[in-house]
């Protein structure tokens, strides 16, 4: 992953695969190869990767937000909501999933409970980035009612 921090997400999928190669039963490597490859813009291989880490890790919440992140992307708001949701069912701390629900839902026109979600997020506390992002979100989304 440090490789992909780099700007080198060829160089980072090498190494992820030559890791999965040693242990095709690592799941956080396979949930970073997701992340690469949603990267790259290889949404199915990279949805393939995450569904191998949730195999392997069930209740790993990394790789089910990867798939959020995608749904999102490709606007499958009912299966961004799903994932997300799933995702918080795991680990209600989870703060970027808690903000991707909330652009999912408002996305589905339900701005009152994107609102709800983002002030939650902000009370618990999110790090500095986090927050100024979901600050700005809760802004926007005001801003359009």
């Amino acid at each position: 992953m440090l490789e992909a921090r780099r700007g080198r997400p060829l160089d980072a999928l090498n190494a992820l695969d030559a890791a999965i190669r040693l242990d095709p039963n690592n799941a956080r490597a396979w949930n970073n190869r997701g992340n690469v490859l949603g990267t790259l813009g290889r949404r199915r291989e990279s949805t393939e990767a995450y569904q191998r880490a949730i195999e392997l890790s069930p209740h790993d919440p990394d790789p089910l937000n990867g798939l959020g992140v995608l749904a999102v992307e490709s606007r499958d708001w009912a299966a961004a909501v799903d994932a997300f949701t799933r995702v918080l069912e795991i680990d209600p701390g989870y703060g970027e999933a808690r903000l991707n629900l909330a652009v999912a839902e408002a996305a589905r026109g339900r701005t009152g409970a994107a609102q709800a979600l983002v002030l939650d997020l902000l009370a618990r506390r999110p790090d500095a980035a986090l927050s100024r992002r979901a600050k700005a979100f809760l802004r926007d989304l005001r801003g359009t009612r």
